[in-house]
């Protein structure tokens, strides 16, 4: 998995192993010609498929290091094994033809072989790491596209149990009212501050409570005592 169409520095699985097969045809064609051109006669046409498939392996290495970027290894390792894989062969040619027969010369050079051709089967299954976490390889699957974020399902998983859209919305509207009708008292506090500032006396913009009419008191009629009567 790699995380975006422009990052062209990494690679992710499933473009890696597109690289690698045509890698191998391509190197198995070339040789093949090479042998069938010589046989055939034409050296020249032998040797240019010979030579084509240095840069073709070149390229691959390239993908190599970019798949390492991707799964968060040393990018040079590739080519630490391309070195010991030149130098196992060149080690084999110094001992002429003495290197040729004895069988045991050639261990080196195949375990080095076998050493990079595993590292190349282990990059390719290792799964991609990414740079800003888990939350982008929700958005990019292996070959480097973009998936389409489901932001509906995704958003009501992340709600809590016994959540209510109506009634969160209903509060936001009421926080909202709420707030505007503080800004109105705000405002009119201003007003009035202003007002007295202007001159006006406290008393002047004072507004005059309404007299409160209360009920006269029913008359009672007095207690009749002891020899006492009652009117």
């Amino acid at each position: 998995m790699s995380y975006s169409v422009a990052d062209k520095s990494r690679i992710g699985r499933s473009g890696y192993w597109t690289a690698f097969v045509i890698n191998i045809f391509a190197v198995v064609g070339l040789l093949g010609g090479c042998v069938v051109a010589a046989i055939s006669g034409h050296i020249a046409v032998a040797v240019l498929c010979f030579l084509l498939v240095v840069p073709v392996g070149i390229y691959f290495r390239v993908v190599m290091m970019r798949r390492c970027r991707d799964i968060n290894w040393p990018a040079f390792l590739p080519w630490v094994l391309l070195g010991a894989g030149i130098l196992a062969n060149l080690a084999r040619a110094s001992q002429g033809v003495e290197g040729l027969r004895n069988p045991s010369a050639g261990i080196p050079t195949l375990l080095v072989g076998l050493i990079d051709f595993g590292f190349m089967i282990t990059i390719g299954c290792i799964d991609s790491k990414d740079r800003a976490g888990d939350y982008v390889r929700q958005f990019y699957d292996d070959d480097d596209q973009p998936i389409t974020p489901q932001a509906a399902p995704q958003a009501a998983a992340r709600m809590p149990g016994g959540y209510d859209a109506d009634a969160a919305s209903a509060q936001r509207a009421m926080l909202s009212g709420r707030e505007q009708e503080e800004a109105g008292w705000d405002a009119a506090i201003a007003r009035a501050l202003e007002v007295r500032q202007q001159g006006g006396g406290e008393d002047s913009h004072r507004p005059v409570a309404p007299p409160v009419h209360r009920p006269a008191p029913a008359l009672q009629r007095p207690a009749g005592g002891f020899g006492r009567r009652v009117v």
